[in-house]
């Protein structure tokens, strides 16, 4: 069978000495122990076989991280078939396969747009943004990022919340722009 290897190479899935048993259509086996074929995954005491095989070969997985199955059939399960991604990386590029390929999934995420645009719009929203907004100033201000005036070089803490001020006060701005625009 061709599979997608670790790595990302291409070819024949070579046995490695970590890879499941195949006792039946709903079991595997490794490490002495079955799993079973629950819901999507084989389990065994809520862990998911493919992690255990992983795992089994290079530790425990990086937080953050999920293991995705390359060949995209959940039933492989050995370890040449199973990539190490990031979590948002993996999750991204299941969404982008039920968006290409099931329109109920195109469908809920759009009702979930228009059900979060209108949240945020309603007053427990907007008081919510006030409560983010306020806590954003007051760590920027709690936090400011030492810079040098572009008019007089003089360092002066920057407080903005988009961290982009240039100039240590209004008069340094007017000079800059007085200079600048009326050479």
């Amino acid at each position: 069978m061709t599979t997608k290897c670790h790595g990302g190479r291409t070819g024949a899935c070579m046995a490695t000495g970590v890879d499941p048993a195949v006792v039946s259509a709903t079991i595997q086996e490794f490490g002495g122990r079955r799993y079973y074929l629950c819901g999507n995954y084989f389990q065994r005491e809520g862990r998911r076989l493919h992690v255990a095989v992983w795992e089994a070969k290079h530790g425990k997985r990086p937080v953050g991280h999920e293991i995705h199955h390359a060949d995209e059939n959940r039933c492989n399960n050995r370890l040449c078939n199973l990539e190490c991604r990031p979590r948002s990386e993996h999750r991204s590029l299941h969404s982008k396969a039920l968006w290409a390929t099931s329109p109920r999934y195109r469908q809920n995420i759009r009702k979930a747009v228009e059900a979060a645009r209108a949240w945020h719009s309603s007053p427990a929203g907007r008081a919510l943004h006030r409560r983010n907004g306020a806590l954003t100033v007051a760590r920027a201000a709690a936090n400011p990022i030492v810079k040098n005036c572009e008019q007089c070089s003089r360092e002066f803490p920057d407080r903005t919340i988009s961290r982009i001020a240039r100039f240590c006060s209004r008069n340094c701005y007017a000079r800059h722009w007085r200079r600048t625009h009326h050479g």
